[in-house]
């Protein structure tokens, strides 16, 4: 037949019984019965709404202004356990003038250099010509097990 004809048919005159098809069978999960004891399962009593009942406050016990700040507990009086120190010397007061102590304190810390052990020099790295130093103990040049003390 002619595609651009296809609506003029004799088949087209007779009135025919079209009947609309019946609707598929409804979707009934198979897991219904087993979801529904999960959920059971995890249902617990008040657990976003709270206790069923709770106490009601009467009407005489109303809210007031200022009934849920906290109050402060009464004053004490600060006691201080140690005495004061002694109170600071006024612009007019000077000190004692004149008095001289017996020490020689070139001779004492002259004998306190001569007797006094050396100090020895902290391991330093030099890493350029400009003299930029570094300590040896944190670059990593030297291994950590020779400067531990082994005990015998």
């Amino acid at each position: 037949m002619d595609p651009t004809c296809s609506s003029e048919s004799i088949y087209n005159l007779i009135p025919s019984d079209w009947k609309e098809p019946p609707p598929p069978p409804r979707y009934v999960s198979v897991f219904k019965a087993a979801v529904k004891d999960d959920k059971q399962k995890f249902k617990t009593a008040m657990k976003t709404m709270g206790p069923a009942k709770l106490e009601v406050p009467s009407p005489k016990d109303f809210l007031k202004k200022h009934s849920k700040e906290k109050t402060l507990p009464p004053k004490k009086k600060f006691e201080r356990n140690e005495p004061r120190k002694p109170p600071v010397p006024l612009r007019t007061d000077h000190p004692v003038m004149g008095i001289q102590s017996e020490k020689n304190f070139i001779n004492t810390n002259a004998a306190d250099v001569i007797m006094g052990v050396a100090k020895k020099p902290k391991p330093i790295y030099v890493d350029k010509r400009t003299g930029d130093k570094h300590d040896l103990e944190t670059s990593g040049l030297v291994p950590k097990y020779i400067n531990k003390k082994v005990a015998l």
